[in-house]
């Protein structure tokens, strides 16, 4: 359970940080908001069709996970 949790926070951590410091500053808004938002979305969708997927196959719940 750790790897796409940990993925999916570093993700949107990165994003944030481009947000802050203008990584993009010379594109225009549209490739701007494809550029930030495009990957940690992806991301985010790959790591919980993944928790879906281990809670399916293998009984793994991430709230099980997270209380031990």
């Amino acid at each position: 359970m750790v790897p796409p949790l940990l993925t999916v926070v570093l993700v949107w951590v990165m994003a944030v940080r481009d947000l802050f410091t203008g990584a993009y500053e010379g594109t225009p808004l549209p490739v701007r908001v494809g550029l930030v938002l495009g990957a940690p979305v992806s991301v985010s969708a790959v790591a919980l069709w993944e928790f879906l997927r281990l809670g399916r196959h293998h009984g793994l719940m991430l709230r099980g996970a997270l209380a031990r």
